[in-house]
């Protein structure tokens, strides 16, 4: 029976001044993650200054408040490598603020510093890629990938001898290689770059620590690669959880590509019966802005009531759609736009809107196709 324990880990940052690497093992004590977890939040406090807002005088534009989760990217990080770690993601300095997920596998970890007021966010690289090696993502998006990763043989030790396994300064053997859980061995080439890298260290320790960093480093440019991809098209990867959610706002993007805001677009000729509020609609539409409103925990109170059927009935009567002008027919039904998303639809936070483009990211893009008549 085999169980995984922490041994060490390594990160490597990207920031304005340059790249950094960081790491940490059982040799800097028990505790080594959680002084990992505090060394990362130091880090994002200076890339969350890096992305402030800077005015002519280079001075922070206070006026323009920057405040997002810096993200702490891992490779295949989502099952094994968050498990090793959650338990040190909840102390008095920092918790976690939202996990999204199963208990086997973490999508996203939002971690809340709550000295600092700072959030760093855990994601997988490979929520942004089809299923491969790191080896592989590294030559497909970064400059090619050159065995500068390393090998190591984590099933030479364990926990019972693994200080004395690694202070030793020899380099390991070829049968410490051998892997009987995924039933492999190490090839005599590979062995031999072993062997001259390993001659660079001290001890078996400082090999560890190089092969850590090196897995951490070659991800930057892979990583880089596809930021640029998506920011070409003005999307925050890291904004997103899945390569789908990115490849829709592209799509949504693309639609937008041609609109000018500006411009005086034609309306769509609808020849359709005027819209009247009936009753009947007026309580359905109660009833189901309630239920969202209670669905997202958002507060109720001051919602619109059965009662307020006049008032909305004479609304409609006389507006347009409040986001792209067209008039409410029978073919184009109007429903109650949120003007503030975190707050309920109480009678002073909706104006009236075209009820076929609320559908969630369709409603900005459809709601073009109103404006500019195509």
């Amino acid at each position: 029976m085999y169980e995984l324990f922490p041994l060490s880990v390594a990160s490597t940052i990207r920031n304005k001044k340059g790249i950094k690497k960081i790491f940490f093992s059982q040799q800097d004590g028990d505790d080594f993650i959680v002084y990992w977890l505090n060394q990362l939040f130091k880090e994002a406090e200076q890339v969350n200054a890096d992305n402030q807002y800077i005015t002519e005088a280079c001075t922070i534009d206070k006026t323009i408040p920057y405040s997002m989760e810096v993200p702490i990217v891992g490779f295949n990080s989502s099952r094994f490598d968050i498990s090793l770690i959650i338990s040190q993601m909840q102390c008095k300095d920092w918790t976690i603020s939202n996990y999204i997920g199963s208990p086997t596998q973490a999508k996203q970890v939002i971690v809340h510093h709550k000295k600092l007021n700072l959030k760093v966010k855990f994601v997988d690289m490979l929520t942004y890629l089809q299923p491969m090696e790191l080896k592989q993502a590294a030559k497909d998006f970064g400059d090619g990938y050159d065995d500068k990763k390393g090998l190591f043989p984590y099933e030479a030790f364990n926990t019972d001898n693994v200080n004395e396994v690694l202070s030793k300064s020899e380099p390991f053997t070829m049968e410490d290689f051998n892997s009987s859980l995924q039933k492999t061995k190490i090839s005599e080439k590979d062995y031999q770059i072993y062997l001259e890298d390993a001659k660079r260290f001290k001890n078996r320790w400082d090999y560890l620590q190089f092969y850590n960093e090196q897995d951490t480093y070659i991800m930057i440019k892979p990583l880089m690669t596809l930021i640029s991809l998506q920011f070409k098209y003005k999307i925050d990867m890291f904004s997103f959880m899945s390569m789908a959610a990115c490849s829709n706002a592209i799509k949504y993007a693309k639609a937008y590509e041609d609109f000018d805001i500006n411009g005086v677009y034609p309306n769509f000729k609808d020849n359709s019966q005027k819209f009247y509020l009936t009753e009947n609609y007026w309580q359905s539409k109660v009833r189901g802005y309630e239920s969202q409103d209670k669905h997202q925990r958002r507060d109720t109170t001051n919602n619109v009531q059965d009662k307020d059927f006049d008032y909305f009935k004479q609304l409609f009567k006389d507006s347009n759609c409040s986001i792209c002008g067209c008039k409410f027919t029978f073919d184009n039904k109007p429903t109650l736009d949120r003007i503030d998303n975190s707050k309920g639809h109480s009678k002073n936070n909706v104006l009236p809107c075209c009820l076929k483009w609320i559908t969630g990211g369709l409603s900005n893009v459809m709601h073009r196709v109103n404006r500019s008549g195509i």
